[in-house]
């Protein structure tokens, strides 16, 4: 179940930085258009680059590798009829 998470998470990743991608590209595109475009961008690449590596820290630090389900042996029931 581990590598699903991280496999999930990864999957979540390339999108996010997928539309990173293509809004730094159009960054550039329309840099004379704004002022305030190129320093937002560098903001968002640093947030991005923060929840990235704290998410996957995460993901590796707080698994539990521990049993969810206990089994407990078969134990004789008295039959209660009402």
């Amino acid at each position: 179940m581990f590598w699903i998470y991280v496999w999930v998470y990864i999957v979540l990743l390339i999108a996010i930085w997928w539309f990173f991608f293509v809004a730094r590209h159009h960054t550039l595109k329309f840099k004379k258009f704004s002022t305030n475009i190129t320093p937002v961008t560098n903001i968002l690449f640093v947030l991005l680059i923060i929840l990235s590596v704290t998410g996957l820290l995460s993901i590796f630090f707080l698994w539990e590798d521990t049993q969810t389900i206990r089994i407990v042996p078969n134990v004789e029931t008295p039959e209660n009829y009402y």
